[in-house]
C-alpha cells in the first residue's frame, strides 16, 4: 500500500518509527495577516523544525510524523514540505476542521464542503482526516461537519483522527456518531485518551475496535506522571489492546494560541523516548511490544488495519 505524504506517495514498507499525532505549528491566520513576522517568522520556524526533526531521526530513528493540524488552525502545506525535504523525516498531512464554530462552515452545504475536502485530498497528497469536538455535547455545527468528514472517509479510505475531551467524557458520543455513519472501527482514532484517568472508560472505547491515542504525553518534572501513564498503558495491554494504542505528544514547535507565542527553544518530540519508554520497560512490556506501538500500530492505523 502507498501512503500519502507531503512529498508524495511512499510505500508502507518504507516506514519505521512514527509519531502519529504532532504539529509543526498551529496559529491564527488573522494574527499572521495583521502582525506578520512579529507574530510568526516562518523562516525561523523552518530552521528550528528541521533541526529538531534531524535530531530526532539521529537519536531515536524517528522516520515519520503525522501532522494533525486542521485546515482552520494554520495548516501550511508548503512549510511542511520544506521541513520534510530538509530534515529527511516523512510528514503525513491532515485535512479537516478544529472544533471552533465559524460562520463559513455553518453556511455551506454538506455537498459543497465535501467537494472542497475531496479536492484538497486529491491535489495535496493528504494522508489523514482530522476533526475536533471539545464540548461535552456536540453542537449542531459539530454534527454538520463530522457528518461531512464521515462521508469523506468512506470515499477516500483515509484514517479519521478525532480530537476529543476526556475531561467531559465526550469520547463515547463522538465515537457512536461516527460508527452510526458506517465508518469502520479500524479507520477511527479517538485522540487524547491519555488525558483520562479512567482506564475502564478507555477500555470501553477500545472495545469498539478503534484506535486510541495516548497522544498527549507532556513534559513534566514529576516522575510519577510517567509511572502513572506507563501503568495505564500496561493495564490496557494486559486486557489485550496493545495493538490499538498510539503513542505521541500532541506537541507544537510554534503554539500560536498563547499570549506569548514563541518558537520552541527545545525539541518537543523526545519525551516519549526519554521518559515514557523506560517506564514501559519497568512495567514489564517487552522491547518488541514497545517497538510495535511506535511503528506497527501507527502504520496499521494509516492502512486501516
Amino acid at each position: 500500500m502507498k501512503i500519502n505524504t507531503v512529498c508524495g506517495k511512499i510505500d508502507e514498507n518504507d516506514f519505521g518509527i512514527i509519531l502519529p499525532h504532532e504539529h509543526i505549528c498551529c496559529y491564527f491566520e488573522p494574527y499572521l495577516n495583521m502582525a506578520g513576522k512579529h507574530y510568526l517568522d516562518k523562516e525561523k520556524l523552518l530552521k528550528a523544525s528541521v533541526g529538531f526533526l534531524k535530531e530526532m531521526k539521529k537519536k531515536y530513528s524517528l522516520d515519520a510524523i503525522i501532522d494533525c493540524t486542521a485546515t482552520n488552525i494554520g495548516r501550511d502545506l508548503e512549510l511542511l514540505k520544506k521541513v520534510s525535504e530538509q530534515s529527511g523525516v516523512k510528514i503525513i498531512c491532515s485535512t479537516g476542521f478544529y472544533f471552533t464554530d465559524e460562520p463559513m462552515t455553518t453556511r455551506h452545504s454538506s455537498e459543497y464542503m465535501e467537494s472542497q475536502i475531496l479536492y484538497d485530498i486529491d491535489q495535496h497528497s493528504i494522508g489523514s482526516l482530522k476533526f475536533a469536538v471539545e464540548a461535552e455535547k456536540m453542537t449542531d455545527n459539530n454534527k454538520h461537519l463530522l457528518e461531512v468528514m464521515c462521508q469523506v472517509q468512506k470515499k477516500t479510505n483515509l484514517p479519521l483522527c478525532l480530537h476529543t475531551n476526556p475531561e467531559v467524557n465526550n469520547c463515547i458520543e463522538v465515537l457512536e456518531f461516527v460508527l452510526d455513519r458506517k465508518v469502520a472501527p479500524g479507520a477511527i482514532t479517538i485522540g487524547h485518551c491519555s488525558d483520562s484517568e479512567d482506564m475502564g472508560y478507555v477500555s470501553d472505547i477500545l472495545s469498539s475496535g478503534c484506535y486510541v491515542g495516548f497522544d498527549r504525553i507532556y513534559r513534566m518534572d514529576d516522575a510519577q506522571y510517567y509511572k502513572k501513564k506507563a501503568d495505564d498503558i500496561a493495564e490496557l495491554c494486559r486486557k489485550g489492546y496493545q495493538k490499538k494504542i498510539l503513542l505521541s505528544h500532541d506537541a507544537l514547535i510554534f503554539h500560536g494560541f498563547r499570549d506569548k507565542s514563541v518558537i520552541s527553544q527545545f525539541c518537543p518530540f523526545d519525551v516519549i523516548f526519554e521518559r515514557l519508554v523506560p517506564e514501559l520497560y519497568e512495567k514489564g512490556l517487552s522491547k518488541d511490544m514497545v517497538s510495535a506501538m511506535m511503528s506497527e500500530n501507527p502504520l496499521n492505523m494509516l492502512c486501516l488495519r
